[in-house]
């Protein structure tokens, strides 16, 4: 069995006995149904063991793997299985400066959202572009909530990536941070992304998102 790794732009998640992989150069997902008996995959560092020779050549044309080598090795966010989320806490009224900061984010992303690639969308604003850990603080539930009573009086508030990708954006103008998920599964296939600061969820349910294994973190 030779060792590989994921190619810098692809992640993967093992669903079941499927394995799902994403390219974010492409805006694709991949399934590969029924390969988990084939293909042993670490997600922290993105490295996987092939069995089949055949399927992982087929990946290495595919532009989805290559052979392991330690200068391309990374370590790949993590984040604990979900098991709060903020749907019993009080929502807190927003005040004009709460009004504004929805208001320019929502502004600012329409040229990030519409015709524009995943691996442009996700990428973090230059202004927190450090790597401390989210926290969960008072602010950032309080925003977090704050997001939520907006987002209704949004004109377009879109499917579950453009609501993420603009929380996220609010909480950096407020200093804030919290880990996107990006999350697959199989039969049906779905994907779905949130919005997590350690094992809470922060815009969505728990029994909803712990339906999907995380593929990404960013």
């Amino acid at each position: 069995m030779r060792r590989w790794q994921l190619t810098p732009q692809v992640f993967a998640a093992l669903c079941g006995q499927d394995v799902v992989l994403l390219d974010i150069s492409r805006d694709d997902y991949l399934v590969l149904a029924g390969a988990g008996d084939q293909i042993d995959l670490d997600p922290a560092t993105g490295r996987l063991d092939v069995a089949d020779g055949a399927l992982a050549a087929l990946l290495t044309d595919a532009g989805l793997i290559q052979p392991k080598s330690k200068s391309m090795a990374r370590r790949l966010r993590t984040v604990p299985e979900v098991r709060a989320d903020l749907f019993a806490s009080p929502t807190p009224r927003p005040d004009l400066g709460d009004r504004l900061a929805f208001a320019w984010v929502l502004i600012e992303m329409i040229p990030l959202y519409w015709m524009r690639p995943l691996s442009r969308l996700v990428r973090p604003p230059k202004r927190l572009s450090g790597k401390d850990a989210p926290q969960l603080s008072e602010a950032l539930i309080h925003n977090a909530l704050v997001f939520e009573r907006l987002l209704v009086w949004a004109p377009f508030q879109g499917q579950c990536l453009f609501r993420a990708a603009m929380l996220r954006r609010f909480l950096h103008r407020r200093g804030l941070r919290a880990a996107w998920v990006f999350g697959a599964r199989t039969w049906p296939f779905a994907a779905h992304c949130w919005l997590q600061v350690g094992d809470v969820v922060i815009n969505d349910r728990v029994d909803h998102v712990a339906r999907f294994a995380p593929i990404m973190v960013v």
